[in-house]
C-alpha cells in the first residue's frame, strides 16, 4: 500500500483519476483475494459507474484504461533511480490482477511502451568518444543557379497547392461523403465511430391490480383468462387508487414504436450499428461523446433536456413555441387522447449538442406527431420535401423545423412544414 500511495502520487498517474482508481481497485481486489471482482463487466460497473447490462465490446473503457496504466506504470519505473530496489506492481496484459514483484528489472529488459518527455540519468561508464567529420557545407541559396532557385521555387508552390487539394477533399469526403440530402442530413451520426444510440421515453401508465380485476370479473360474469381484459367503467363509477398499480419504464405509445421501427430501418439500411435504449436504462455518460437520436417529447426527459435552449422547444405538455417571435405557438388541446385531428412535432439535427456529439430528434406532441417526424427523418422523398427550402451550406448548420400533422383514422395522412430555423 505505501508502493501504491507513491505511484498514485507520482507525475505520471496524478494527472489522470481514473488510472488512479483503477489501479488502486485491482491493488486493493488482489490483496484481498478477490479475484472475481477482477473482471471487465464488474470493473467497469464498481470503477467506472457503467450499468451492470453494459455492451463492453461498444464500451470498452475497461480496457483503455488499464493500457493507459500499464503505461503510466511504466513511466513511473523508468524514473525513479534505476539503483534503488523498489516493489514493483504490475498489470500485465490480458490481465486485471495485479501482480508485485520485489528489486529492480534485470538489465535489459524493455517496458512496454515507448516512453517520451521523462529524464532518464545516463549510465555510469562514459561512451566512447567519437571523432566527429565536418561535411562541407551546402551551398547558400546565393551561390546555388539561378535554374536551381527556379525549380526550387516551383516544387514549393506545387507542393503547397496539393496539399491544401488534399485536405479539401479529405475534409468534404470524409466529412459527409453522402449523396442524397436524406444522408447529407444523416452525415454528423453516421460518420461518427460510436453506434448511434436511440432512446424512447416510456408512459405513465396504471393497471389495475388482481384484486380488483378479480372483483370485476365476478359482478360482470366474465371468465378467467387473465388480466387482459378491457374494464369497462361506466361515466359516474369510481376507482380507488390502492385498486391501482403504477408500472414504470415499461410502456411506450403505438406512435413511438412506430417510429423506432422507421428509424432503425434507415439507420441498418446505411449498415450503421445502432444500441436501442428506453426508460431509465441510460445516464448522461451513455451520451457523451456519442451520436443519439431522441424519440418523442414530453415522455422522453432527455429530449426536453437537450432542446430546451433550441429556436423551437417544448413548452407545458401541449406545445412548441418560437424562442425568437414569442407570438409564434403551435398547441394541441389535448395530446393524450386518440380523438386530437392535429399534432405538431420538431425535428431537430445539431452537429455538436450537449453531449458533445450529434444529436437528432423526433418529437410529437402527441404520439402521433413523433410517428410523422420519424417518417420525415426516414423517407428520402420527405427529407427532400423538408429542405426544399434550405440555405446554402445547410449540411454544416444546425437545424430545426415545426411539423403540422393532420390525423385521420389513428394514422398521421398529411404532413405539412411550416417553420425552419438554421443557425
Amino acid at each position: 500500500m505505501e508502493a501504491l500511495s507513491k505511484i498514485l502520487d507520482s507525475h505520471p498517474f496524478h494527472t489522470s483519476r481514473q488510472c488512479q482508481d483503477l489501479l488502486r481497485y485491482v491493488v486493493e481486489r488482489t490483496l484481498n483475494g478477490v479475484d472475481a471482482s477482477l473482471r471487465e463487466r464488474i470493473i467497469g460497473v464498481e470503477v467506472f459507474g457503467r450499468q451492470p447490462t453494459y455492451d463492453t465490446s461498444e464500451d470498452p473503457v475497461v480496457r483503455v484504461r488499464a493500457a493507459d496504466v500499464r503505461k503510466r506504470l511504466a513511466q513511473y519505473y523508468q524514473s525513479i533511480e534505476s539503483a534503488t530496489p523498489v516493489l514493483h506492481i504490475e498489470l500485465l496484459p490480458g490481465s486485471y490482477r495485479a501482480h508485485f514483484r520485489n528489486g529492480r528489472p534485470a538489465p535489459g529488459t524493455a517496458f512496454p511502451v515507448a516512453v517520451s518527455r521523462i529524464e532518464v540519468e545516463p549510465p555510469a561508464e562514459t561512451p566512447p568518444q567519437v571523432e566527429k567529420v565536418e561535411a562541407p557545407p551546402f551551398p547558400s541559396s546565393r551561390q546555388r543557379p539561378s535554374w536551381l532557385q527556379f525549380q526550387s521555387r516551383r516544387s514549393k508552390v506545387f507542393a503547397l497547392i496539393l496539399v491544401l487539394l488534399t485536405a479539401m477533399g479529405l475534409y468534404y469526403g470524409l466529412q459527409y461523403p453522402f449523396a442524397s440530402p436524406q444522408e447529407r442530413f444523416w452525415a454528423p451520426a453516421l460518420s461518427a465511430k460510436q453506434p448511434v444510440l436511440l432512446y424512447l421515453g416510456s408512459n405513465a401508465t396504471y393497471v389495475f391490480t388482481a384484486d380488483y380485476l378479480t372483483r370485476y370479473r365476478q359482478t360482470h360474469g366474465l371468465p378467467n383468462n387473465g388480466p387482459e381484459f378491457f374494464v369497462d367503467l361506466a361515466p359516474d363509477d369510481s376507482v380507488r387508487f390502492r385498486d391501482l398499480h403504477p408500472i414504470r419504464d415499461t410502456f411506450v405509445t403505438v406512435g413511438d414504436l412506430a417510429a423506432t421501427v422507421q428509424l432503425t430501418t434507415a439507420i441498418t439500411t446505411w449498415k450503421k450499428p445502432y444500441v436501442l435504449r428506453s426508460g431509465r436504462d441510460i445516464n448522461f455518460a451513455d451520451l457523451r461523446n456519442r451520436p443519439s437520436v431522441m424519440i418523442g417529447a414530453f415522455n422522453n426527459p432527455w429530449t426536453l433536456e437537450l432542446t430546451k435552449d433550441l429556436p423551437f422547444s417544448l413548452q407545458e405538455g401541449t406545445r412548441i413555441q418560437d424562442r425568437d417571435h414569442r407570438e409564434r405557438v403551435w398547441s394541441v388541446t389535448n395530446p393524450t387522447t386518440n380523438a386530437t385531428s392535429d399534432d405538431f412535432a420538431v425535428v431537430s439535427r445539431l452537429l455538436v449538442s450537449k453531449t458533445g456529439a450529434p444529436l437528432i430528434t423526433a418529437a410529437g406532441i402527441g404520439q402521433y406527431g413523433t410517428q410523422a417526424a420519424a417518417e420525415f427523418l426516414s423517407s428520402p422523398e420527405r427529407m427532400g420535401d423538408l429542405l426544399k427550402s434550405a440555405p446554402r451550406g445547410w449540411e454544416y448548420k444546425n437545424m430545426q423545423a415545426v411539423l403540422h400533422v393532420k390525423i385521420v383514422g389513428f394514422t398521421p395522412v398529411a404532413v405539412e412544414v411550416v417553420a425552419t430555423s438554421y443557425w
